[in-house]
């Protein structure tokens, strides 16, 4: 059997609500070279039903079901019954918008150091409104792990294609980052190649109830930040934190690697910075206290002393400099002319 260009790999787990919107836009991809691996991770709900069901109507879809593991395991599972030169990951929730994997595919002829191509997204409720504009994840193409923070490339994960050589050579998914999977994944496909977002959308972002959680945010970044770490003792030629058997707290970083890559106290501060960044961008109500704390890191005459701090310094005047500019430009629109019109979904 000839092996398809793309194979899509969707993890379900009770997404009987969104799945059917989620099947149809793969389904009607413009690009039609492709196959739909869909993962059910032991769902409850009518998941596996709706799925066999297109499975049955449509021979490109492929349902293989496991009992629930989380999604490291259903990622990994399905990598193994991939068989495209490319790996396009989809969430259950979200949209693809028709052209996806057209203008994807045409990014890697485009670009042969290649490793992972995205696109532009959009946020939208779980009634399909948008909640915001399209956007880039990241203009980076190139990881840099020689500063601190570190630059690090990335797609959004629920849009991103990637060359599935790559991902069998890094191992797939680890689950010693939770909810940070796919970062860490972004940091080691870094050797393999280049990532590439081009300035088209790609998908619509399904963001459920509009609220954040606390405990996952603050696991996710933390998450993040001690997949980082793991880069750098790699590139170090130390030891990875990342390839132990359950995943480690910060203070066990330290014990492993003390302040070789980076003092403990500069690493906390970066993790306040990382939180205060994405509850600013949602506008939670926490978000003062976290610029308090960040602000009150800034001031203090101890956080002056290393490179890596004055590095992080810098970071943190030049991120919080661009959001009181927008916020400025915004509020000067509103009071002088006329207020913009609503976002709408953009196609």
């Amino acid at each position: 059997m000839t092996s398809p260009a793309i194979s899509c790999l969707i993890p379900v787990f009770n997404a009987e609500r969104f799945l059917p919107a989620a099947m149809d836009s793969v389904l009607g991809q413009t690009f039609a070279d492709f196959e739909v691996v869909v993962v059910d991770d032991g769902s409850t709900d009518r998941s596996a039903e709706i799925i066999a069901d297109y499975a049955r109507r449509d021979p490109r879809v492929k349902l293989f079901s496991k009992p629930n593991g989380g999604i490291v395991s259903a990622l990994n599972f399905g990598l193994q019954h991939c068989r495209g030169d490319h790996v396009a990951r989809m969430d259950a929730d979200d949209i693809a918008l028709p052209d996806r994997f057209f203008v994807q595919m045409a990014t890697f002829a485009q670009h042969p150091d290649a490793v992972a191509v995205g696109g532009l997204i959009q946020s939208i409720d779980e009634n399909g409104n948008p909640i915001s504009a399209p956007g880039s994840p990241s203009r980076v193409t190139q990881t840099r792990l020689d500063c601190f923070p570190p630059v690090v490339a990335n797609v959004q994960h629920s849009a991103g294609t990637f060359r599935r050589s790559a991902l069998v050579a890094v191992g797939g998914y680890r689950r010693t980052f939770p909810h940070a999977e796919d970062y860490d994944l972004y940091l080691r496909l870094a050797a393999y190649g280049r990532f590439y977002n081009p300035p088209t959308l790609v998908l619509w972002y399904r963001v459920h109830g509009g609220s954040l959680s606390m405990v996952n945010l603050q696991t996710q970044e933390r998450s993040a930040v001690l997949a980082e770490l793991s880069a750098q003792a790699r590139a170090a030629g130390l030891p990875d934190p990342g390839d132990a058997e359950q995943p480690l707290g910060l203070a066990e970083y330290n014990q492993r690697l003390g302040d070789r890559l980076c003092p403990v106290a500069t690493i906390e501060r970066y993790i306040e910075f990382r939180l205060w960044r994405r509850l600013s961008g949602a506008r939670a109500a926490s978000e003062p206290e976290y610029r308090a704390r960040v602000l009150r890191g800034l001031f203090d005459r101890a956080s002056y002393r290393t490179r890596a701090d004055r590095q992080l310094n810098r970071r943190i005047v030049l991120s919080m400099g661009r959001k009181l500019v927008r916020r400025a430009t915004t509020a000067s629109r509103q009071l002088l002319g006329p207020r913009p019109p609503s976002v709408g979904l953009a196609r």
